[in-house]
């Protein structure tokens, strides 16, 4: 299958192809079949290193966000320095079509852009996550009920669609991963 033969808005497919190569690999494939661009399930890739996983998020994440429905994607990495690659490969391919943000320990610039939803598709590190999710539950505050945590979470991020979690295996630093837990 090449990125031409994909069902998805024009503006898509125009960046998608000024810089992909023109044929999807299997595990790419067998995504598009499974309805990644569609959102008509959840979708754990789990696939060999250079088999087309970020890319299947990446697309995802992109046509989520472009539905044009006022919802976003976060695309949540483990270190700064893969933010701030996806960052600037994002920024460049989805130029005219996306608004693309970074929120990181080092890239603050966005960040109240992040608090408030103003953006399309934001690309963060797991620590930033945790920081900002951390705000938003009031974390640390006594006798606050987890209704009331959960409540604070949505108006964090009312917005929420997709997530997209990168290398988990290096949260924590932990062999696997660590736990990862989000509001619902």
């Amino acid at each position: 299958m090449k990125v031409t033969d994909l069902k998805a808005r024009q503006e898509l497919l125009d960046a998608w192809t000024r810089d992909l190569p023109d044929d999807l690999t299997q595990v790419q494939v067998a995504a598009v079949e499974a309805g990644v661009l569609e959102a008509r399930q959840n979708l754990l890739v789990l696939a060999p290193t250079s088999s087309g996983k970020t890319l299947v998020g990446e697309m995802a994440a992109a046509s989520l966000a472009f539905e044009g429905d006022g919802r976003y994607s976060i695309m949540v990495v483990p270190t700064r320095a893969l933010a701030a690659e996806h960052f600037n490969r994002f920024r460049e391919r989805y130029r005219d079509v996306l608004n693309v943000v970074i929120s990181t320990g080092d890239w603050i610039e966005f960040d109240e852009d992040v608090r408030h939803g103003n953006f399309d598709l934001a690309v963060m590190t797991y620590e930033k996550l945790t920081i900002l999710l951390g705000q938003a539950s009031g974390a640390g505050k006594r006798g606050q009920s987890e209704p009331a945590r959960d409540r604070r979470l949505q108006t964090h991020f009312p917005r929420r669609r997709f997530e997209r979690l990168d290398e988990v295996e290096h949260v924590r630093g932990a062999p696997g991963g660590g736990p990862l837990r989000f509001p619902r």
